[in-house]
């Protein structure tokens, strides 16, 4: 990335988990960094999503279709470390399923890269979910890894959702309705994010003040499909809420 910028007349960067981060800081650019697989950056806007919310309402969907056990489902980094915000997002599901008098069990599986051997991948979280009793409510970090239970759960011949019901998080429309059966998820409001980000750029670039020091990007409700259809108590919706800064 440092020799393209170097050919670049930029006055500021939105980031995405950029691989060479201090070469990207050594051209003194206002920056924004949308995170994925980092901690926050101190020295940057940083864009995050409310983990700590996500969880919670992703464990308030289940418990109110009904189910009595749980599990989790996470993500790790190609490095094989807890992603930030895969990592809250199980610590607050969780704490919400014990303070409704539940437990829950979890297993964090890094995102299948294309040239992964993906049978073996794929039988091992197969396995997993068959070591789990039934039936029960399982959450995914997101819809990518949402979508990769439910094939697991198909390789294993496990019913989504009569067994396992699944919530990913996202709704990304293309993962989410591709998936058999199609996922719920928990949706947020990254249009909003985007705009945010960009603006708080522009105030960065011109000099402008005051500039928050991260935006939160929140969630907005669920958005019910077939995959916790089953015994989900209400038709499907999305909860608008605004977006904190």
């Amino acid at each position: 990335m440092g020799p393209k910028l170097k050919t670049l007349d930029l006055d500021g960067i939105i980031l995405r988990d950029a691989d060479k981060l201090k070469e990207v800081l050594a051209f003194d650019l206002p920056a924004v960094v949308i995170g994925h697989g980092r901690a926050e950056i101190a020295c940057l806007l940083n864009v995050v999503t409310d983990s700590e919310g996500i969880g919670q309402m992703a464990a308030e969907h289940l418990l109110a279709c009904g189910y009595k056990k749980f599990a989790y489902c996470g993500c790790l980094t190609s490095m094989g470390k807890d992603t930030p915000w895969s990592e809250l997002r199980r610590q607050s599901f969780i704490e919400r399923i014990r303070q409704a008098g539940y437990s829950c069990e979890n297993s964090q599986v890094p995102l299948l890269a294309r040239r992964s051997p993906w049978l073996r991948e794929y039988g091992m979280m197969s396995r997993w979910l068959q070591s789990l009793s039934k039936p029960l409510g399982l959450m995914a970090a997101n819809d990518d890894q949402a979508r990769q239970v439910a094939e697991a759960c198909k390789l294993a011949e496990i019913s989504v959702p009569s067994e396992v019901g699944i919530i990913g998080v996202d709704n990304d429309d293309v993962v989410c309705g591709l998936s058999d059966p199609p996922l719920s998820s928990v949706a947020v409001n990254f249009e909003l994010a985007g705009y945010e980000a960009a603006s708080a750029l522009d105030c960065l670039m011109k000099g402008k003040r005051p500039v928050p020091t991260r935006i939160v990007v929140c969630p907005t409700g669920i958005v019910i499909r077939r995959s916790t259809e089953a015994k989900s108590p209400t038709p499907s919706f999305i909860d608008q809420r605004p977006i904190n800064s």
